[in-house]
């Protein structure tokens, strides 16, 4: 009889849990579905060209997939120091790949870690552009990229948990090649200005970062420069 009555509990627990399941399934694709057509309407209304609305339903489709949700109303509803929390963990993984991330203090890695900018780019777009100073260094989160030279040469590619634009970051260093999204990709930015504010109280520890970035300007791969 005991056992009966437990398999009964169970067998309810697992449909009630079944039943949220489904009912959070059916809002979440409700929600998603209500926004695509107020998103619709928008491009409707200002006339967006074809490609132009092509592209920014393989953004939204790339950006959220089968989930649904807006980041800044989830922010919204947390302090912020769980919000900087949350962004200590998704990014302090990527600034310890930078060559001097031993010389950047705790509260520093900090503060970079929320300075973090998230792009999005679509297969065939160009993240960088060769000749140009880009003053800022990428993370890539998803996706891969292709490293082309100034005559259309593909050199390599570069996939998730790689980067590239190291010294662009401290060096006014043009770039040597191009980087193109083979698919679609997410990339973490880190600028020069955003590293310059977070130094700015520490000027003497900014130059000992930019001498050892000169010391290994020469022999580092020219195309992750």
């Amino acid at each position: 009889m005991l056992l009966l009555l437990v398999g009964v509990v169970m067998n309810f627990l697992f449909f009630l849990f079944f039943f949220r399941l489904i009912k959070s399934f059916m809002e979440v694709n409700s929600q998603k579905l209500a926004f695509i057509r107020v998103l619709m309407e928008y491009m409707q209304y200002n006339e967006f060209t074809p490609a132009l609305k092509k592209k920014i339903l393989a953004y939204y489709d790339f950006t959220f997939g089968r989930n649904f949700y807006i980041v800044a109303d989830i922010h919204s509803a947390l302090p912020e120091n769980i919000i900087r929390n949350i962004n200590v963990l998704a990014f302090s993984n990527f600034l310890k790949m930078i060559s001097f991330y031993d010389a950047l203090a705790p509260s520093l890695v900090y503060q970079l870690s929320n300075s973090l900018v998230v792009n999005i780019f679509l297969a065939g777009e160009t993240i960088v552009h060769q000749g140009v100073i880009e003053k800022a260094m990428y993370f890539i989160h998803v996706g891969s990229v292709a490293i082309y030279t100034k005559d259309g040469v593909e050199v390599c590619h570069l996939t998730e948990g790689d980067y590239f634009g190291e010294f662009s970051l401290l060096l006014d260093i043009p770039k040597t090649a191009s980087v193109v999204a083979i698919e679609n990709c997410k990339v973490f930015k880190l600028s020069r200005d955003v590293l310059y504010d977070n130094f700015k109280n520490d000027p003497a520890a900014l130059r000992q970062i930019k001498k050892m970035c000169l010391a290994r300007a020469g022999g580092h791969d020219p195309y992750r420069k």
